[in-house]
């Protein structure tokens, strides 16, 4: 697949540029499209434990608001923890190829050739929790259909929700890949990447609504970049918040945004100047 990636990025090109075509973007994208249902039934298996999941949590979130607890109707408690988990699968990177590429020597073959790292990363990962994310939920609204929960969203709610996804995908990505980067000096760094993934799902409303946190911490979340990953969008989809209520914190997520990818080039940057390409 990289092989093949390269030949189209390299051809009629110098060898030291760093050129990135829409046409390569697509063609990494639709690779590892094939690459995921090259194993259909392990993929059909992973949707279908993912969407009883999904519906298995609304019911346990039915039953707090039948206690009150939530200030919620049922079909907004189940649309909640729906955009939840498609929030959830969207950001469900797993940049482990990284670690791999610096730790093994692989990250040599990016340094001679105009394909940044980053880029194939990106759009790799893409991909892959796009088309996951499509698959589940044809099934999960299927089934919340069937069990009597419609998801009916206004069309400019919906459009700004979509609106907010690349922001999304881009500060998840960098995060975890900023995580990954720490392989330049440590052996091993999926623990911490796990932990900060769940702090993530955690403080950003996708498990738990944020309004079940203490006021104060709610004034603290807002400063930083999880909350604004999925419990805001959610929050604009079930028109809680309005759009020009949304913009400070839609602000607040490009500040981050921005800032992550800085802390992400210097990583990168210290990282190369102590690279040996020895692999193991």
């Amino acid at each position: 697949m990289f092989a093949r990636v390269l030949n189209l990025t390299t051809s009629h090109m110098p060898s030291a540029a760093r050129i990135f075509t829409p046409r390569s973007a697509m063609l990494i994208f639709w690779l590892s499209v094939q690459e995921i249902i090259e194993y259909r039934f392990d993929f059909f298996m992973r949707t279908i434990k993912y969407s009883i999941m999904v519906s298995l949590m609304s019911f346990v979130w039915l039953s707090v608001g039948k206690e009150g607890a939530l200030d919620f109707s049922p079909t907004q408690t189940v649309q909640y923890f729906f955009l939840g988990a498609l929030i959830y699968s969207l950001s469900n990177f797993h940049p482990y190829e990284i670690e791999e590429d610096i730790k093994y020597g692989g990250l040599s073959k990016y340094l001679v050739r105009p394909l940044h790292p980053f880029t194939y990363h990106f759009w790799k990962q893409s991909a892959i929790a796009s088309l996951e994310t499509l698959v589940k939920s044809l099934v999960i609204i299927p089934l919340l259909y069937f069990m009597g929960f419609a998801l009916n969203f206004s069309f400019s709610h919906t459009l700004f929700f979509v609106f907010y996804l690349p922001f999304i995908f881009w500060y998840s990505f960098h995060q975890l890949s900023v995580i990954s980067l720490l392989s330049f000096w440590i052996s091993e760094a999926w623990a911490i990447r796990w932990a900060s993934t769940s702090i993530m799902r955690l403080l950003s409303g996708m498990l738990v609504p944020i309004v079940f946190f203490p006021q104060a911490v709610q004034n603290i979340l807002f400063w930083l970049p999880y909350q604004h990953l999925a419990y805001t969008p959610i929050a604009i989809m079930q028109q809680k918040m309005t759009l020009l209520q949304a913009l400070p914190s839609f602000g607040v997520l490009l500040v981050w945004c921005v800032l992550i990818w800085m802390l992400k080039e210097f990583i990168w940057f210290k990282g190369l100047q102590r690279y040996e390409s020895n692999g193991g």
